[in-house]
This record gives structure tokens, C-alpha cells and sequence, in this order.
């Protein structure tokens, strides 16, 4: 099976990202950022706090519910590398899905200054 990864620029991702619906669920501890947000013009972003157990299988099933419950087009979030790996091998059974890719940002005295949004990794 041939997966294709794409890095979306912000200015891209509106075009690209939402094809059947303007909803996507938001999977994070963490609210989107203002970048993140701004980069889903005319978005319904649904955020649910989740907590995944040790079955990926399982845990994609409750996305793809999820999905589906809220009539989203776009699972995104913030995803354990495990389940990640494997969300790849199930990426033509369930909606697109896409994590945030991210630099780091530094202050001038070059001292970490923590990330900056650059755009969707869409799977």
C-alpha cells in the first residue's frame, strides 16, 4: 500500500483540507492554537480530550465513530506515534486525518521560545 505525506502551508490548508464537510474533529489535550485556527477558515473545529487505551485498532474505531457521530470530514490532533503508525495502514478505510507540523521558534538570544504552526501533515 503506497501512502502519500504532504505538509500543507497555512495559506493551502483551506483549499485542500475540507472536502465533504466544514467539521473536523479535534483530538488534544490541548485547544488549537490561534495560527491553527485562523489556517481553518470557516471551520467547525469540535475538541475532544480523549483517552486512548493500548489498542490502536480500538482507538481508531472510537475516531472513526466520533467522525461519524458529528458528521466530520477531518480527524486532526495530536496523536501517540504508535497509534499514528497505525492510523497510516487504515488511512483508506477512515476520513482523512492530519496532524499539525510545527518548527521551533527561538528568541534572539537564541534561547527556545517554544513552536510556531507551519501548516497540516494530511495522511
Amino acid at each position: 500500500m503506497k501512502t502519500s505525506f504532504q505538509v500543507m502551508p497555512i495559506t493551502q490548508a483551506a483549499s485542500g483540507l475540507l472536502q465533504s464537510t466544514n467539521t473536523i474533529i479535534w483530538l488534544s489535550r490541548h485547544p488549537m492554537t490561534p495560527e491553527q485556527v485562523a489556517s481553518l477558515p470557516d471551520t467547525q473545529i469540535l475538541h475532544y480530550n480523549p483517552t486512548f487505551g493500548l489498542n490502536e485498532q480500538e482507538a481508531i474505531r472510537a475516531m472513526v465513530k466520533l467522525a461519524d457521530e458529528n458528521n466530520a470530514g477531518r480527524i486532526m490532533g495530536v496523536f501517540p506515534g504508535s497509534l499514528l503508525v497505525e492510523m497510516v495502514g487504515y488511512s483508506r478505510r477512515c476520513p482523512p486525518f492530519g496532524v499539525a507540523v510545527a518548527a521551533p521558534q527561538y528568541a534572539e538570544d537564541g534561547s527556545p521560545r517554544g513552536f510556531i504552526h507551519k501548516g497540516w501533515k494530511m495522511f
